[in-house]
């Protein structure tokens, strides 16, 4: 081996150029080009011999029979070439490159107006029927290591109209190891196109001729491996000019930086045509944009983006494509921007109905940001409607959707995902939602869902008269879809707000209208059957989670109900929802079970308010009952009472009240002047102020819901009192000033009418018998009788008796309802009373003489 070094450095390099004619014969012969060069010289380099060979020029050969080259014509013209041969092959007499360097070459790339791109006269990107067309292309490509040092790089394009691009310090690396060529090429651009270029790329190329190929055609070149390229501050607009850049893409300036996997093994080529397939089988983007302008079709607005960064990915399918984005972020000259999100799309046999397929992806998706450029999407008309109608936020994460079929019809699905903070506008028949989140994981046949929400609004018109608001909200479920229809099922569902506490189970059955047929109103809104528990409720919202069939009971119990908590409460369903609330036990069951504490309420508009009510609840269909264990008004005490309601559905309804209340005189007799009955059965109230322990028996029946001027109609149900009020031991102050003690008896009352038992008591010091009786338009009259010393009924009179007359006497009285009030009779026999005034007004006391006298009071 020294002997071959010492004769190669001492005896050949030397006298390399004596090889010269050599050198360019075994080129040429494997280049199938006349190759002729200016100088050869030799030297080492190391332990490396090279020769390096000055003006090469590799020309057409001479023969040549080719409609667009001409024999003779340079074809490529290398300044300098430097080639390191390999030792061991020049051990044993042949020329082998180990290395080859081209410095300052002028290197032209040619894309012709029929789309054919060109090198050194030789087609890239087609098969020719041309002979010797792949063989300098072919040498090259065989050589372990080809270095361009400080070339320029000419693009030009026929196809568009732009001058000629010219790329400076230009760097070219390509070594062939283990049958993979690995390239580097750096450049520097036009300043207007970008800063700088880079790309990396690692091939196995190969020659291939196919079957349909012409006998005598050239085998065509196939490629495949992965491609680096980067480019520092790209500007969009300008590269338009000079490549066939999609017209979405309008302008912008950034930084770009792919990774591409291609493989030409499957593009489809034609001889002679400029059919071409992207060699790109997949591509991976990492962009830093600003100032771009897209246009995503001709009948949408282009959209102005500020700043857009990311990694945007393509990836060929057998049948179809996926795009991509990871972490995309960007703002628009509008202001609206977006966090960093992902998302995917692939679709698979389009055409097909049988083999389509696609899957969506999405994590982050703002789909506020969504809504506010629906415009600049070509998307329908239908759909840019419903978006603006349903003004859709919140967050899409972990969300994947797959399908086979038609998307808007799919054969099979599956879908799996994540809302966060979803909202959606009021619209119609559509619910509106805000602030839900949860998940669902489901295909076709049925699946699972969560909801785990905070501060969620619920707007549903169409079942409750307000939107519901929820501080918490969260739970599980499934659901199930067949021929038969749709059917939730709600597993635990908890809420809360600051009203109540609830629990839900249950499930949700609604039918789904199928080809040629049509679902009556009554099964359209589908069936319930659940229960509700409820708990800690303040008294006073409870109607507002009435729903609006139930509007009268509402609309009641919110000027009834004025405060108290509902302790626990179970609420039952089962039925059609068009049915609700099920008048007569029709088309379902509803039921309310309920325990109500120290409620306050006023059972009918101008009535006295019940306090501390503490009772049970129970609904079943339209039919309310309270069961009332202990209530109070004004300090009464009431007991075995009970509300209800026969028909809350009929309009106006009754309102039914029955009880007991261990009640003292001066709380029935406030309680009679404070209600519409003061002014009949109560009107004795206005001259008799009653104390005293007493008992109150009622039975009360109020019409709720009449029309204020609208006269009710004969079925309309009718205001009905009857009740007792029984006094022991009382005490009654009259108007007119007497004082009744120890009053023992009852009072029997209507609607209508009034009247007592003798009442008896003491007045004026001796026993005294009062009685009521009346009603109507006649009014109430109360009679009394006793005895007393003529000097006392100065307290009932108006002047006092002079000191002359004296002694006892009967009296009787009648208070009566008179032209501007009550006026009080007062008529005596004035036996036993004496009179020493002069005649006539002296008596003596068996004397009889009427008096009568009648007053205003």
């Amino acid at each position: 081996m020294a002997t071959i070094l010492a004769t190669l450095k001492y005896g050949v390099m030397p006298n390399v150029q004596s090889y010269e004619s050599e050198i360019r014969a075994k080129v040429s012969e494997a280049t199938g080009m006349d190759v002729a060069t200016t100088s050869i010289v030799g030297g080492w380099s190391g332990f490396s011999p090279y020769v390096e060979l000055t003006g090469v020029e590799f020309r057409e050969p001479q023969g040549l029979k080719s409609p667009t080259r001409t024999a003779g014509s340079v074809a490529l013209s290398l300044p300098i070439v430097r080639a390191s041969l390999s030792i061991p092959y020049l051990a044993v007499g042949q020329i082998r490159f180990r290395e080859l360097a081209v410095f300052q070459p002028q290197l032209l790339l040619i894309r012709a107006a029929d789309g054919i791109v060109y090198f050194a006269g030789r087609p890239l990107n087609q098969k020719t029927d041309e002979p010797s067309d792949g063989r300098l292309v072919e040498w090259l490509l065989a050589q372990p290591d080809i270095q361009i040092h400080q070339a320029t790089l000419t693009w030009r394009d026929d196809t568009t109209t732009a001058p000629p691009l010219t790329f400076n310090n230009v760097g070219i690396h390509i070594d062939k190891t283990l049958g993979r060529h690995n390239v580097g090429f750096v450049a520097t651009p036009p300043s207007a196109l970008a800063k700088q270029l880079d790309l990396r790329a690692r091939l196995r190329i190969n020659k291939a001729q196919t079957l349909e190929d012409k006998a005598d055609s050239q085998p065509h070149w196939q490629f495949e491996g992965v491609v680096y390229m980067a480019a520092q501050e790209a500007n969009l607009g300008e590269l338009r000019r000079h490549l066939n850049v999609p017209d979405n893409w309008q302008s912008g300036v950034g930084t770009v930086r792919a990774w591409l996997d291609v493989d030409s093994r499957s593009q489809s080529v034609t001889t002679n045509t400029a059919h071409w397939v992207s060699p790109v089988v997949a591509i991976a983007a990492d962009v830093a944009i600003i100032n771009a302008r897209v246009q995503l079709a001709d009948a949408v607005a282009p959209l102005a983006i500020a700043k857009l960064t990311g990694r945007l990915s393509y990836q060929r399918l057998d049948d179809g494509f996926r795009i991509a984005s990871n972490k995309l972020e960007f703002r628009t000259q509008e202001g609206v921007s977006s966090l960093p999100a992902d998302f995917s799309l692939s679709l698979q046999g389009a055409g097909n109905v049988e083999k389509s397929r696609g899957e969506m992806t999405a994590n982050g998706i703002d789909l506020k940001v969504v809504t506010a450029l629906i415009d600049y999407f070509p998307i329908g008309k239908d759909v840019r409607q419903l978006a603006a109608k349903y003004g859709l936020r919140g967050a899409v994460k972990d969300t994947r959707f797959a399908w086979t079929g038609d998307v808007q019809r799919p054969r099979t699905y599956q879908i799996k995902g994540t809302l966060v903070g979803f909202s959606s506008n009021l619209n119609e028949s559509v619910p509106g939602v805000s602030g839900f989140s949860g998940s669902i994981d489901g295909t076709e046949k049925g699946g699972k869902y969560t909801i785990a929400s905070n501060n969620i609004t619920l707007a549903i018109p169409t079942f409750f008269r307000a939107p519901i608001r929820l501080d918490r909200i969260e739970g599980r479920g499934d659901w199930q879809l067949t021929q038969d229809g749709l059917e939730i099922v709600f597993d635990d569902i908890r809420a809360a707000n600051a009203d109540l506490s609830a629990e839900l189970s249950g499930k949700y059955n609604k039918p789904l209208e199928t080809a040629g047929q049509t679902l009556s109103a009554e099964k359209r809104r589908g069936a319930l059957d659940i229960s509700l528990k409820l708990s800690g409720v303040k008294a006073v919202r409870l109607p507002a989670y009435f729903p609006n069939a139930a509007s009268q009971t509402r609309e009641y119990l919110e000027a009834a109900i004025r405060d108290g908590v509902v302790e626990s409460a179970t609420l039952g369903i089962k039925g059609q929802i068009y049915d609700f609330p099920y008048h007569n036990g029709q088309g379902g069951t509803f039921t309310v079970r309920a325990t109500l504490k120290d409620i306050d309420f006023r059972y009918a508009q101008g009535w006295p308010v019940a306090n501390n009510i503490n009772a049970e609840l129970l609904i079943d269909n339209t039919v309310i009952r309270a069961k009332i264990g202990s209530a109070q008004f004004y300090g009464a005490r009431v007991r075995k009472t009970e509300l209800a309601i026969a028909d809350s559905y009929s309009k106006p309804f009754a309102l039914s009240i029955s009880g007991e209340a261990d009640a003292r005189a001066e709380e029935v007799s406030r309680y009679l002047r404070e209600s519409p009955l003061v002014d009949t059965v109560g009107a004795f109230t206005k001259v008799i102020a009653l104390e005293g322990p007493g008992k109150l028996n009622i039975n009360l029946t109020i019409p709720i819901g009449l029309t204020p001027g609208v006269a009710p109609t004969k079925d309309a149900p009718k205001f009905r009192l009857a009740g007792t009020y029984a006094l022991n031991r009382g005490s009654a102050k009259l108007r007119f000033g007497t004082q009744i003690t120890d009053i023992n008896g009852a009072v029997s009352f209507t609607e209508a009418s009034v009247k007592s038992s003798v009442i008896s008591g003491i007045a004026f010091g001796s026993p005294m018998a009062v009685s009521i009786t009346g009603g109507g338009e006649a009014g109430v009259v109360t009679d009394f009788s006793g005895r007393a010393d003529i000097q006392q009924l100065g307290d009932v009179l108006p002047f006092q008796m002079p000191p002359q007359v004296t002694g006892v006497a009967d009296f009787t009285g009648r208070v009566s309802p008179g032209q501007s009030g009550p006026d009080l009779t007062i008529e005596s026999s004035l036996a036993g009373i004496t009179s020493t005034l002069p005649v006539p007004l002296a008596k003596h006391t068996d004397e009889i003489r009427r008096m009568k006298f009648s007053m205003a009071i």
